[in-house]
């Protein structure tokens, strides 16, 4: 192994290990904005919930919720690397195997972190400790 690909994957594996700590040890800061790209609702980042202002309800919370819960268990590297799995390699696979291209709706409702998720929205119970303001009571 060279000695740069040595400093680049410790560098790579230190900056996961950094937004897995901070993922872990701070509060998720959850944002309200009145224009994400169309078709997003929310979207989790490390220790970050970006939140579509009309949209911002306490089950798109929890859905989001459930995603930086996933980031704490598998790191935010593992994440992003189920994701290019997902949205990268499974087609390819599809394709192999059915003759065709998978849609990226197709990709995105048989996405198992996005089922995980989906399945979160309609749990009960209180919600972790965030930053920002939560959606009113009244907000399903």
């Amino acid at each position: 192994m060279s000695a740069w690909f040595a400093s680049d994957l410790l560098f790579f594996l230190g900056l996961n290990a950094l937004l897995w700590l901070w993922v872990w040890a701070v509060p998720t800061l959850v944002l309200r904005f009145r224009f994400l790209p169309e078709g997003i609702q929310g979207l989790a980042l490390p220790g970050l919930i970006l939140v579509r202002a009309e949209a911002y309800t306490w089950r798109l919370l929890r859905h989001e919720l459930a995603h930086v819960r996933q980031m704490r268990r598998w790191s935010p590297l593992g994440t992003g690397l189920a994701q290019v799995f997902n949205y990268l390699l499974r087609p390819l696979w599809i394709l192999l195997a059915r003759r065709r291209l998978p849609t990226l709706n197709e990709l995105y409702w048989s996405n198992p972190l996005e089922r995980q998720a989906f399945a979160a929205m309609d749990r009960e119970g209180p919600l972790p400790r965030t930053w920002g303001a939560l959606p009113p009571p009244g907000a399903t």
